[in-house]
């Protein structure tokens, strides 16, 4: 049987906006993205990690880190440009070069506290099973079916999924699961032909809200350092 051949690739623009210059932040001295190309490395489990960048500084880090770096164009990196876009640009880029990948795995520099131990284990989940995607979760903080929605007149609420829920206790429903952003696996050829992420059928692999903080803006940072202290204790 062939080599699977894999891709990680770590999107990182230079403008954020909630933070300025996110990517390369410092978290414990450390700037962001580089919490996410070591993990990336110690898995040993790629055949290249490149990072998707619109500047040069952060492209430095690939240098830096001896992974390939590719330029991103700039009408993909504005604040509502999608990564599903930065993952066909740089397939295509390296497709280019004669570079073809099974196996596509999208890393965001956001999510400092995911390890190589989580990437590892959600790879061998998704290449021993029937699944086309994978997505990285962690169990919900707060129920949906306890939430809201602002009706039309903007003066009133209505249950989301109906009252029957409101009073029910949390052990009584079914357990639910965000997106935490840490891990997108999927084949190549379905992210080309479906230009999305979600192809069914899908699988998970779950992760502590520990390990799921995504920064996304300064409290999350801080955060992440209080998390990162007690894991350095």
């Amino acid at each position: 049987m062939a080599k699977i051949k894999v891709l990680w690739i770590i999107p990182a623009r230079w403008g954020s906006k909630w933070i300025p210059l996110k990517n390369i932040r410092l978290l414990k001295n450390r700037p962001l993205i580089e919490y996410t190309i070591s993990a990336a490395k110690k898995s040993w489990i790629f055949d290249e990690i490149c990072i998707s960048t619109d500047n040069e500084k952060i492209g430095g880090f690939a240098s830096k880190h001896k992974i390939d770096y590719i330029k991103r164009p700039n009408e993909i990196s504005w604040d509502y440009s999608t990564s599903i876009e930065t993952v066909i640009h740089s397939l295509n880029q390296y497709q280019k070069n004669w570079k073809v990948f099974d196996v596509v795995i999208l890393l965001q520099p956001t999510s400092p506290l995911r390890t190589s131990t989580h990437i590892k284990e959600s790879y061998k989940k998704f290449i021993n099973s029937w699944c086309k995607s994978l997505y990285s979760i962690t169990e919900c903080e707060k129920h949906p079916y306890k939430s809201f929605i602002s009706l039309e007149d903007g003066h009133s609420l209505k249950p989301m999924y109906g009252s029957e829920f409101l009073s029910k206790p949390r052990q009584e429903l079914p357990r639910v699961y965000n997106q935490n952003w840490a891990i997108y696996i999927n084949y190549s050829k379905d992210i080309i032909k479906h230009q999305d992420f979600y192809i069914e059928p899908i699988c998970w692999y779950i992760m502590e809200k520990s390990d799921s903080i995504d920064i996304d803006d300064l409290s999350d940072l801080e955060l992440a350092n209080i998390y990162l202290d007690k894991k350095n204790d």
